[in-house]
């Protein structure tokens, strides 16, 4: 019986725990330091794709490797073009304001993380059996894509648990505080679902 209330406090400390979440006032430093990040690792993803377009080896190599490096450079591009837009947009004083934008803000960068790391697996995959010429840009696709990817989860980790912006629903946070106002006046900390 009392390894059971131990057990069901232990249960309930380390829900209180996972559930920490601060609610930190909305900051738009961070989309404006992705802003040059993000061009910066776009003008290598740029010069790929006019190295594609332009390259006068393309007549040399088959369908399959030329729809490859056409594959890298879109899926490499659209991705870290998306996340600059949406990076300026995120520093508008009317996303600051409404949760729902916030919520699509993280939705965006877990989005964005997710396909810059398909990207940067796409092309470390492909890329050696391209030319050298090829080689050379494609690790710094690889890099730019690998970094921004680590940027936007970062992104999407400050939203999540420094401003307290909901993944889906305010369900979490609602039980989260439910169960610190529990514990505050002395109850053994059982959560609400109220």
């Amino acid at each position: 019986s009392s390894l059971a209330q131990v057990e069901k406090r232990a249960s309930m400390h380390g829900m209180h725990r996972c559930c920490l979440r601060k609610q930190e006032p909305p900051d738009r430093s961070i989309a404006g330091l992705k802003i040059p990040f993000a061009l910066l690792c776009l003008w290598p993803a740029a010069a790929f794709a006019v190295r594609v377009s332009n390259d006068s080896q393309l007549e040399l190599f088959d369908d399959v490797r030329e729809t490859e490096l056409w594959l890298v450079a879109v899926t490499a591009m659209v991705p870290l073009a998306i996340s600059v837009v949406i990076a300026f947009l995120s520093i508008c004083l009317c996303c600051i304001q409404k949760p729902r934008l916030r919520q699509w803000l993280l939705h965006s960068e877990i989005l964005i993380s997710l396909a810059l790391i398909f990207s940067g697996t796409l092309t470390l995959a492909l890329f050696g059996n391209w030319p050298s010429d090829f080689q050379v840009i494609a690790m710094r696709v690889i890099v730019d894509v690998y970094g921004m990817a680590i940027i936007h989860a970062a992104a999407a980790s400050w939203l999540y648990f420094c401003e307290g912006v909901d993944l889906f629903s305010c369900t979490t946070q609602t039980q989260c505080t439910a169960f610190e106002n529990d514990s505050d006046e002395g109850g053994h900390g059982t959560v609400s679902t109220n």
